[in-house]
């Protein structure tokens, strides 16, 4: 059986010319996680338990209210397939580190394994560092968008590798 995580209403939208996300509202705009996801994010989380896990709905509902970078820890092969909108590097935050001290930092890969170690590491420096749970699986299963390096709305994801590969259609995954 699933986790019924709550959402805002918004989050299951339409995606250019097929249809709406696969996703179904259930009863107070909740997703239902399949379970081989959240087998995949309990197993990062175990590794990683006390490094500021937020899911996508807390992140949405919380980026309104406060200031927040979000950063992609995945492989530069990873990204050029596509980010969540307005990521920026592991190497661009350290080279601005500085400038994010008041800032909540959400860090995301696959599912929460790669950017447990980064928010670890931030953290320990007093960054209000967050990972995102379930990272870019979440992320789609919350029918959020992607964009690619230049900027277009895509279906495609990069997963770390076939073990990932648990992202329904209409999206694509690759690795």
């Amino acid at each position: 059986m699933g986790v019924a995580v709550p959402i805002p209403s918004l989050a299951i939208r339409p995606h250019k010319g097929l249809g709406v996300c696969w996703l179904f509202p259930i009863k107070d705009n909740h997703v239902k996680y399949p379970d081989d996801v959240i087998k995949l994010v309990e197993e990062c989380k175990s590794k990683y338990p006390h490094t500021g896990w937020i899911d996508v709905s807390e992140f949405l509902e919380r980026r309104g209210s406060e200031p927040w970078v979000i950063v992609d820890v995945r492989a530069e092969d990873e990204m050029a397939v596509s980010t969540i909108p307005g990521a920026i590097t592991l190497d661009e935050l350290n080279t601005t580190l500085d400038l994010y001290r008041e800032t909540s930092i959400l860090i995301y890969c696959t599912a929460g394994c790669r950017s447990g170690e980064a928010v670890k590491s931030l953290m320990a420096k007093e960054f209000r560092a967050h990972n995102l749970w379930g990272g870019v699986i979440a992320w789609a299963l919350h029918g959020k968008p992607f964009l690619t390096p230049e900027g277009e709305e895509t279906l495609r994801i990069h997963v770390y590798d076939e073990k990932w590969d648990v992202i329904p259609p209409p999206y694509e995954t690759v690795w």
